[in-house]
């Protein structure tokens, strides 16, 4: 894997400088940091860490026990000439290898827990670079328009200079005129595209709805050379999905074995303290019982319990089965649609784009001295506008294909993806 740095024409670096130049500017670096210092939906996903690790402490013990205190043989309603008074403490304790798996289910959903959060962290970078690659996109359409406004006065100028020698007609003049209120519509649509990808990020970001937001500015290309085989191993050692979802089947086994534990018996314990006033004698009682999970009665409810938990097993075990081949086909699907935008934007930006723009500065000066008719000079006019929005809307869709591969791997930077070629 390699960064690969695109030489882009002159025409869209202008563009990318002069639209950025003194403004503030927002990267996905920076703009990572803040989302996960302030996304709300990670607050909630740390809580539940929080939560199941409070579980986990009361998981594997045994519960509190039962004091009791009792006056035996009361012959009137006085309580004060009793024939024994009785003082026990009484336990209950499951058979060890309960605790022993209900300590390990507990313990196996706080990490659970905590690959949420990490999943959570993957889904919401992938977001933060979508959010962003869709608000450089908008902000540079509306650049391109604008620059497109600026060509189609030029054309207007140099048609109405050309009309009033009569080497023009009013039909030239029209129709410039109708293509500017046509950039000028699309100039709305772009700006109500920015509004939303502006939206859409600080929803991400947790901003309030009054905070600003700058000029999106887009990291160096990076390109993608492993393979997907590659590319698939990595996502199996680190993609948070991917370990929840096996996290989720060890559950399903320990949740059949705990089942299998009801067949057998729980113990109870108990001493008491046996007080005789009216003898001066003291004695104690010692009492000991267990359950009988066994009995004809209780088979079918603690079969049921097994039978149910072999099959929430299975189920685990089928969902971490289709999540590993959801991850390798978007894992695939995703490398292969990189490659192919990879391509068509080297085509737009090393050889469409200057040969464009060459174009219409040479149809603009030949028309200005009637060397070229409208019509040429308006279809170099109308290309070169197709060609460069044509490249930042292949380059967003590279972004966002590149945000869906880090995902699907499960890493949070497309940088971090370097890490598959070592």
């Amino acid at each position: 894997m390699k960064v690969r740095h695109l030489m882009p024409s002159g025409i869209l670096t202008l563009l990318l400088t002069s639209a950025l130049w003194g403004q503030q500017h927002e990267t996905f670096d920076a703009l990572l940091r803040e989302a996960l210092d302030h996304n709300p939906d990670l607050a909630v996903q740390r809580s539940n860490v929080d939560r199941n690790k409070g579980i986990a402490r009361q998981a594997g013990t045994v519960g509190p026990p039962q004091l009791t205190y009792t006056r035996m043989e009361v012959p009137t309603l006085s309580l004060g000439d009793p024939a024994s008074v009785n003082i026990g403490l009484m336990q209950m304790v499951a058979f060890p290898t309960k605790l022993f798996a209900e300590s390990d289910l507990a313990a196996s959903r706080v990490q659970s827990a905590e690959y949420d959060v990490s999943r959570r962290r993957v889904e919401i970078a992938a977001q933060v670079h979508t959010a962003l690659a869709m608000l450089w996109e908008a902000q540079h359409r509306l650049r391109i328009l604008g620059d497109m406004r600026s060509l189609l006065r030029q054309i207007a100028d140099a048609a109405t200079t050309r009309l009033q020698v009569d080497r023009a007609s009013q039909q030239e003049v029209l129709t410039t005129s109708i293509e500017l209120e046509d950039v000028s519509a699309s100039e709305a649509v772009a700006r109500q595209d920015v509004d939303a990808a502006v939206a859409m990020l600080r929803t991400i970001l947790g901003r309030p709805a009054e905070a600003p937001v700058g000029t999106a500015v887009l990291d160096t290309l990076i390109t993608i050379d492993r393979s997907a085989d590659h590319l698939v191993a990595m996502a199996g050692r680190v993609n948070p999905l991917l370990l929840r979802d096996s996290i989720a089947a060890v559950q399903g086994e320990l949740t059949e074995h705990l089942a299998r534990q009801e067949y057998l018996p729980d113990i109870t314990l108990g001493i008491e303290r046996v007080v005789m006033p009216r003898t001066d004698m003291t004695a104690w009682n010692i009492s000991a019982g267990i359950s009988l999970p066994f009995a004809p009665w209780t088979l079918g409810r603690t079969a049921g319990r097994v039978q149910e938990a072999v099959a929430e097993r299975s189920m685990r075990e089928a969902d971490l089965r289709a999540s590993r081949l959801r991850t390798a086909g978007d894992i695939t699907g995703a490398r292969a649609r990189l490659r192919g935008l990879a391509v068509r934007l080297d085509a737009l930006e090393n050889r469409i784009l200057p040969q464009s723009a060459l174009s219409v500065r040479s149809s603009l000066a030949e028309y200005q001295t009637g060397k070229s008719s409208y019509l040429m000079l308006l279809d170099a006019a109308r290309m070169d506008l197709s060609m460069r929005l044509d490249a930042v809307m292949t380059r967003m869709n590279y972004e966002r294909e590149l945000a869906a591969l880090a995902q699907a791997v499960g890493v949070l930077t497309p940088a971090a993806l370097l890490a598959a070629g070592e």
